[in-house]
């Protein structure tokens, strides 16, 4: 039978802990200043020391806990540094600057829609906050939701000031992917009123403007002035190639279409389909160029390569779509415990992918659930090879190595897992669970603890901890992880 350990993946939320003492009195004011004054200066490991020594006076104090783990951030630490944060949030749910710096953990790991949450709920407790909005723009638009993003980003500008370039930038070219193009239009003119060299924006006002016949002198204008700032960008030589081809100056128009398949690299075989896409077209303009200059042969010749590339880039979209489906099949059936549709469904996927490491990481999930830990650990083994410092493989391979009794090699490989990924609450169970077993139950209580920070409503963290408790012979806290998980069994039966 399988060992009972926590294997859930990362809830939000960071509620208090069984027991948890009350703040203590504020940190006096100018206290951390010399740890502050090192960490800009980069003296690292001198500011660890002084807010070592000041997380010790005031144990209490969240505002100290956010250095402590900002010192330690700095240093490299996640693991360490995500303690703190964590800390100081069960000291002060409602501190904006911890709910980012949890957001930024998240951020930084992938967990992009637990980053969103942490800055959503900053902005909630502190909503003229304007970093809180930032961050959150830029959290949305990694997970290709720019509406929320435009949101975020005019909220950020209206309490930071309409002249933060970069800013006005990246919304000025959202506003455009949503076809907001009037909006993008103006958002680009207020830079270049603050910028007139800016090259970015005279490339986004260029390209905003290219879509509208009566617009394209002006256009132009722009995408060569974006040109002339940056020579090395292909999609400004399109647009102004495209351009040109439909005002009829074919000679201009070639010169700036080759210009752009020279600066584009050769994306036959492994580009993504949007760069595919871009040298697509290209091919495409310039066929057309040559056709109405009436050189045949060389329109022959890119409308060839139009074509093998579009051939290309249905290919790896339909190999893309199938890889996501046999995933999902996959997932699906592990969650059901169908063991003989996930048997199938990891089949194909892996003949679909053999390297790669998220498929082989599913496999070795699936294998550890059957208990088949000799071709979990094969798999698990094969995705590390490829990708040694993600984290999930890692996680795997330490629960395969902890179900094997290879307790060493799972310690190291689930300390491997969080130094990657210190807010995955399942691999802080796992380590938990490893230390007991090596007979180390005092050091487990830590990992246990930082499991349910994480994953307050995970029943199975308290029984955890109390069965640590238990051995270490503490009946009284022991109860208490009890209760709370009893009480977490009633509302989550």
């Amino acid at each position: 039978m399988m060992r009972q350990v926590a294997t859930v993946l990362v809830v939000s939320g960071v509620l208090g802990l069984v027991g948890v003492a009350a703040a203590a009195p504020q940190v006096p004011r100018g206290v951390l200043l010399e740890a502050r004054a090192a960490l800009a200066e980069g003296r690292f490991d001198d500011a660890l020391v002084e807010l070592g020594t000041i997380a010790a006076q005031y144990p209490g104090s969240s505002f100290v806990a956010l250095w402590y783990g900002h010192a330690w951030w700095a240093k490299g630490d996640r693991s360490a540094a995500t303690a703190e944060y964590l800390r100081g949030l069960e000291l002060q749910p409602d501190s904006a600057p911890l709910l980012i710096a949890v957001g930024d953990v998240h951020y930084e790991i992938g967990n992009l829609t637990l980053a969103t949450e942490y800055y959503e709920r900053a902005i909630t407790v502190a909503p003229r906050l304007p970093i809180a909005h930032r961050k959150a723009a830029a959290a949305e638009i990694q997970r290709v939701r720019y509406r929320e993003a435009i949101a975020h980003l005019q909220a950020y500008l209206e309490l930071q000031g309409d002249d933060d370039i970069e800013a006005l930038n990246i919304l000025g070219i959202h506003q455009y992917i949503v076809e907001d193009h009037d909006g993008s239009i103006a958002t680009l003119e207020r830079v270049l009123q603050i910028d007139p060299d800016n090259g970015k924006a005279h490339f986004g006002l260029g390209m905003a403007l290219s879509g509208r016949s009566a617009e394209y002198d002006r256009s132009l204008f722009h995408l060569r002035r974006a040109i002339l700032l940056d020579p090395t960008n292909p999609t400004a030589h399109f647009l102004a190639g495209r351009i040109l081809t439909a005002q009829d100056r074919l000679e201009e128009a070639l010169e700036a279409l080759q210009r752009s398949l020279e600066l584009s690299p050769d994306l036959t075989d492994t580009a993504k389909v949007a760069m595919i896409e871009g040298v697509r077209s290209a091919h495409y303009r310039i066929s057309l160029v040559y056709a109405r200059i009436g050189d045949r042969d060389a329109a022959h010749d890119h409308q060839q390569r139009f074509q093998e590339l579009t051939r290309t880039q249905a290919d790896l979209e339909a190999q893309a779509a199938r890889i996501g489906a046999l995933r999902d099949a996959a997932t699906a059936a592990l969650a059901t415990n169908n063991a003989q549709e996930f048997r199938d469904a990891v089949a194909e996927l892996l003949l679909a992918a053999p390297d790669n490491p998220g498929a082989l990481t599913l496999s070795a999930r699936g294998s550890l659930a059957a208990g088949d830990l000799d071709c979990g650990l094969a798999a698990a083994e094969r995705a590390l090879e490829i990708a040694p410092d993600q984290w999930e493989p890692l996680y795997v391979y330490g629960m395969l190595l902890y179900e094997s009794d290879r307790y060493d090699e799972a310690r190291e490989s689930l300390a491997r897992a969080l130094r990657a990924n210190p807010v995955s609450a399942s691999a802080h169970g796992a380590l938990g669970a490893v230390l007991v077993a090596m007979g180390e139950s005092r050091e487990a209580l830590a990992q246990y603890r930082a499991a349910i920070r994480l994953d307050p409503e995970q029943a199975v963290h308290y029984l955890n901890l109390a069965t640590a408790y238990q051995k270490l012979g503490e009946s009284e806290l022991e109860a208490q992880a009890m209760e709370a998980y009893r009480r977490l069994l009633r509302r989550h039966p």
